[in-house]
């Protein structure tokens, strides 16, 4: 996780010239795993200088939903007309998102998740 972060980042600074060490990696991982080396996915020598990150996604999303989901029981509290609490709960997500997200990935996350509760 933390190496296709540090390839992710890469590409904001340099640009499309990253894409290529990018694509190189995960060519690398989609070939061990389609060789069945799902434990390890990339060789342990391109690992070293690497420190593990902790995966915050679950508490990310959960925290966009919840926060969505409290503008939608409280438009529904405060008796707002029909159609004023769909845009009350997507403006919800979508400023959630870019508080927890980042602007960069804010506005997918938030119709991602909106689709979520749509359902």
């Amino acid at each position: 996780m933390a190496k296709l972060q540090l390839a992710e980042v890469q590409i904001d600074a340099k640009g499309n010239g990253a894409l290529r060490s990018l694509a190189a990696l995960l060519s690398k991982i989609g070939n061990s795993f389609a060789a069945g080396s799902v434990s390890t996915l990339l060789p342990e020598q391109s690992l070293r200088g690497t420190a593990p990150v902790a995966n915050w996604e679950g508490l990310r999303l959960m925290a966009v939903v919840v926060a969505a989901a409290a503008s939608l029981c409280l438009g529904v509290l405060v008796g707002l007309p029909a159609g004023v609490d769909v845009v009350l709960g997507g403006s919800t997500a979508v400023l959630a998102a870019l508080v927890v997200y980042g602007p960069r990935a804010a506005i997918s996350k938030a119709s991602e998740i909106m689709s979520i509760l749509r359902q």
